[in-house]
């Protein structure tokens, strides 16, 4: 998902650092009023994106973010958004109402009627698969979970006062793992973080901040073992602060970023050192894990912080706002210097509209596969999980890739191996 400025460099041989900022990049502040905001953005490829507004307006985008087409308008505030692939996603309200689309956004359908209970709205969403969704709420209290296994079709409501007082945001690994963020129950133990196993059935408190009132507000992970959750200060809350796990959200520790008071929400990292938080009139950045933070003078009311790439993210806010490195011309010779140590094969080459991936890790472990087109931009993510030693065989399909050189890259606890496949056709 990188724009036509941004191209792919290895953390290991660059400083990325050094060569990337942010852009705001299609629709901006100007001619918004004081107070409008985009409240989530996300992406199911590189191209192809969407984000949501609190006047109820839906914004898709086929370019990366250059540019945003008005897919629909609904009467209602509109919080969080997000997709299973590139036809299926949801859209939650502020005020009741729950949107499905089955097409990519050109029609929804208002599906509140079709859950168990009425529920006051939608906070944050996460779909780890194309049948699993979950749905969290609301920062108004009380606090609820939502959760469909057939894609939206129907759905359960849990009712999650026993553990917290609301809900504001919420991340899944798989289908059944994964964490709810908001304030405690009682509200006097501060934010909450709350970790299941089980699909939702069961909860263990990961963290309470012991801050009254205060609560956890976005929770982000740049590589699955590395998360971050920020927090809205309560009437007894310490200075601005997030919180931190190093250990895929076992244990929790405060960051302290700023001694002075700031309000925030946004909270977002691109690798474990890398990252931002910030909110209204103020943006910190830290390139050292949280250790230090320095206050940059832009932007406003941040609230989604969503990654694409080890090297792309976006923001929203009043505006929307891309990161990525500097644009150079190809990838440099020595990326492709790796120690093969998987057997990681790519054919046809030249490919035209399917391209089929054969792997065989040498040892049990984590894999990731990205395709890169020549110039630098994220096309796809294949694969993102763990894998055995046996033959995984996945297909990509190319016919919405540029023409020309393509990048397949494996990147595994062992470095990287990269293939290049010529793309014979595509836009």
């Amino acid at each position: 998902m990188v724009i036509r400025y941004i191209l792919l460099l290895i953390l290991s041989l660059f400083s990325l650092n050094a060569m990337s900022q942010w852009t705001r990049v299609g629709l901006g502040s100007n001619g918004y009023p004081y107070g409008g905001r985009f409240d989530d953005i996300f992406f199911t490829q590189w191209n192809n994106g969407w984000i949501c507004r609190n006047d109820g307006s839906i914004y898709n985008s086929k370019d990366g973010g250059d540019s945003w087409t008005l897919q629909a308008r609904m009467p209602k505030y509109l919080r969080c958004i997000e997709f299973a692939n590139d036809s299926l996603g949801f859209c939650g309200s502020l005020d009741k109402d729950f949107y499905m689309t089955t097409d990519g956004g050109t029609n929804w359908v208002d599906i509140s009627n079709n859950l168990p209970q009425n529920v006051p709205g939608i906070c944050g969403l996460s779909i780890p698969d194309e049948n699993t969704v979950y749905g969290v709420g609301i920062w108004t209290a009380p606090a609820y979970m939502i959760k469909s296994t057939d894609g939206g079709n129907s759905w359960i409501h849990k009712d999650m006062a026993p553990w917290a007082h609301k809900l504001i945001d919420v991340h899944f690994v798989n289908a059944d793992t994964g964490f709810v963020i908001g304030t405690a129950n009682p509200d006097s133990l501060g934010a909450a973080i709350l970790y299941t196993e089980d699909g939702g059935d069961n909860w263990v408190v990961k963290h309470h901040t012991n801050y009254p009132m205060e609560n956890a507000w976005k929770i982000q992970t740049p590589d699955g073992k590395n998360m971050f959750v920020s927090l809205e200060f309560g009437p007894t809350s310490p200075p601005v602060r997030i919180l931190k796990s190093t250990d895929y959200g076992n244990t929790w520790n405060d960051v302290t970023v700023d001694t002075g008071l700031a309000y925030i929400q946004m909270v977002g990292f691109i690798d474990s050192l890398h990252g931002w938080t910030g909110y209204e009139h103020a943006f910190y950045e830290t390139t050292d894990g949280g250790t230090s933070w320095t206050l940059q003078p832009w932007g406003d009311r941040f609230n989604r912080f969503f990654k694409i790439s080890d090297s792309v993210a976006y923001l929203s806010s009043t505006a929307i706002h891309r990161f990525g490195p500097a644009y150079v011309s190809s990838l440099p010779n020595h990326y492709f210097d790796q120690a093969e140590v998987h057997d990681f094969r790519v054919s046809p080459n030249p490919a035209s509209d399917e391209l089929n991936i054969n792997l065989k890790l040498s040892s049990a472990g984590f894999a990731n596969i990205e395709v890169w087109t020549r110039d630098g931009r994220f096309f796809q993510r294949v694969h993102n999980a763990r894998l055995g030693e046996e033959d995984k065989k996945f297909k990509v399909s190319l016919s919405e890739a540029p023409p020309g050189i393509l990048y397949i890259v494996l990147k595994t606890n062992e470095g990287n191996i990269v293939r290049k496949v010529v793309h014979q056709s595509g836009k």
